[in-house]
């Protein structure tokens, strides 16, 4: 998923291999595997925050330093 001014998009799915299982054309550059990382946060499925990741399902907000968020779930 991508946050931009409007709200969040969903931009890509992948599977466990990180094979490519849908994509979107939405005009949103695709974050650089190197871009810089300011703070992770952690959310359990109601929203509540966590204090870092945990076994069982959790979603993960990556912060750029660009201002873009990335949003992943996570099941472990």
């Amino acid at each position: 998923m991508c946050y931009c001014e409007t709200g969040y998009y969903l931009v890509r799915v992948t599977d466990l291999e990180k094979d490519i299982l849908f994509a979107t054309p939405l005009g949103v550059d695709d974050l650089a595997e190197s871009a810089e990382i300011l703070e992770s946060r952690y959310y359990d499925l109601q929203g509540r925050t966590l204090n870092g990741p945990t076994d069982g399902v959790y979603v993960k907000v990556d912060i750029f330093a660009d201002g873009h968020r990335k949003v992943t779930k996570h099941v472990k």
